[in-house]
């Protein structure tokens, strides 16, 4: 819950636009004389919106992919040797008891 919440900032904060950003909006006239005209300069701007979309959906997508290698290259020295690591545990010898095992520990002592 703690590396989603945590990569969760880190994505919000790579996508909230900078103040110069905000300013750099792209303002389209959709007027026209004619209306082939209105509808080429809507056509013009909504393809715009869609470049925009689209480049944002791949921030979005290479955020998520560097997040994961970072979380792979962390955990895996520790899962290979079994020791607890950032973001992984040791896993413990009760993991691999049988259930004799597991019978034989748990009977009660009278």
């Amino acid at each position: 819950m703690a590396l989603m919440l945590d990569a969760g900032g880190t994505i919000a904060q790579g996508l909230v636009p900078d103040k110069e950003e905000k300013n750099a909006i792209t303002r389209f006239n959709i007027g026209g004389r004619t209306t082939a005209d209105v509808a080429a300069n809507i056509t013009t701007a909504i393809s715009a919106l869609e470049r925009d979309a689209y480049s944002q959906e791949q921030q979005v997508a290479n955020a998520l992919r560097d997040i994961t290698r970072v979380i792979e290259t962390l955990r895996r020295p520790s899962l290979v040797s079994n020791t607890s690591g950032p973001f992984s545990l040791e896993r413990s010898a009760l993991a691999d008891a049988t259930a004799a095992e597991l019978r034989q520990n748990m009977q009660p002592k009278r």
